[in-house]
């Protein structure tokens, strides 16, 4: 089944221009990972991403 993503970036109060045009390449990417997904071992720690302070440690956010 495939997911109705306007529903789901409304339900997330995201306003995404052109959903509709990019709805297809999204059901293809969820086509090549949902399987791919399904194979990653439940006790298998998620990936946590670090984002370290430049040198001169000023924040580039």
């Amino acid at each position: 089944m495939k997911k109705n993503w306007n529903a789901l970036a409304e339900a997330a109060g995201l306003a995404i221009p052109d959903i509709e045009r990019i709805a297809p390449a999204l059901d293809g990417l969820e086509d090549v990972f949902r399987p791919l997904a399904r194979s990653i071992p439940h006790d298998l720690e998620p990936a946590v991403v670090f984002r370290p302070l430049p040198p001169d440690g000023d924040d580039p956010r």
